[in-house]
């Protein structure tokens, strides 16, 4: 069997990953190096793809980066499109990633809030 070419349209997707990748990277290295305290002590789990199908859930999680040492506190909200919370959880971050799962009610659109010390992350998404 011959090999298989390659397109520019086969390595797109592997190239967008890696410029994500390296924009991550350099934002935590400069962070890091920042004389300032961090503020992304727990990272948290972006909801990727902002649609999901009905009947599948949302992952939401988070991570607590131990050598912050900042506060390991985080609380997680599900609120649906009126701002009305439909779920909740106050959890701590580990240094291992921590999942959860919201499965939504079909047709509906909803928002992650992650509430932490660093701040408030919020992620829209649509159950189909």
């Amino acid at each position: 069997m011959g090999a298989r070419r390659l397109d520019w349209v086969d390595l797109a997707p592997a190239m967008r990953r890696g410029r994500h990748l390296f924009a991550v990277l350099a934002l935590c290295s400069f962070a890091a190096a920042s004389p300032c305290s961090a503020s992304a002590d727990v990272l948290v789990n972006a909801i990727y793809p902002e649609t999901v199908a009905c009947g599948q859930s949302v992952e939401l999680g988070v991570w607590y980066q131990s050598f912050s040492g900042g506060p390991t506190w985080a609380r997680i909200y599900v609120e649906n499109s009126r701002g009305i919370t439909v779920w909740h959880k106050n959890v701590t971050a580990t240094t291992t990633w921590r999942y959860w799962h919201y499965r939504g009610q079909c047709g509906a659109h909803y928002t992650a809030v992650y509430k932490t010390a660093g701040g408030t992350s919020r992620f829209p998404f649509r159950v189909r």
